[in-house]
């Protein structure tokens, strides 16, 4: 097995230029996620997820839908939790801390992988920053592996627009890009010298 190839964010680091005095009321809170933020929501859902690493087999799950927050501070939104911890006057931009969840998979559960040691569930923590422009919501996150797993870090890149604003249907758009390191591709992906066989070089 092969690793997938290594999705590269280019994160430029620029000096954010003085942003213009507006009312805290004109900060577009449905654009601040992929889906359209109108109140907080509670629910369950089904994720379909590749049974292991470059599996064409398939496994499902049952996971929390969860879009809320507690004193527009603390939030949970689907996978990720975090904390806003500086604002800027405006509250356009803010800056925090975050946490992700990122899945393994079980080796046995797939026929490339079987014989190879199990993936462990992670979380990667690390620094979060939203800045809210005219045009949609920029989104950056850099993380680390907090568990004892790959022990790799990561950078995701997003931007989110609305692109329908009705009475009865919301949607946005979002475009993303994320890099991850050697270390986080090698054990989520990578086949180690110790699990090599034939028809799976490392």
């Amino acid at each position: 097995m092969r690793p997938t190839p290594t999705r590269i964010a280019l994160i430029l680091a620029a000096a954010l230029p003085t942003l213009p005095a507006i009312a805290a009321d004109r900060i577009d809170r449905q654009t601040e996620t992929a889906i359209p933020r109108t109140g907080n929501l509670y629910g369950l859902g089904i994720g379909v997820l590749p049974a292991t690493s470059g599996s064409d087999e398939l496994r499902s799950m049952v996971l929390p839908v969860i879009q809320a927050s507690y004193a527009d501070r603390f939030y949970i939104n689907a996978l990720r939790a975090g904390v806003w911890l500086v604002d800027s006057d405006d509250r356009r931009l803010r800056i925090g801390l975050a946490a992700d969840a990122r899945f393994g998979w079980e080796a046995d559960d797939g026929r490339r992988t079987k014989g190879m040691q199990d993936r462990d569930f992670g979380v990667d923590v690390g620094p979060a920053l939203r800045w809210q422009t005219d045009h949609g919501t920029l989104n950056a996150q850099w993380g680390f592996d907090a568990g004892s797993g790959s022990k790799g870090q990561s950078a995701q890149l997003q931007f989110v627009r609305a692109l329908i604003r009705g009475p009865g249907l919301r949607l946005n758009g979002l475009v993303g890009i994320t890099w991850n390191d050697r270390r986080m591709n090698n054990y989520y992906y990578g086949v180690a010298a110790s699990e090599a066989a034939p028809g799976r070089p490392a």
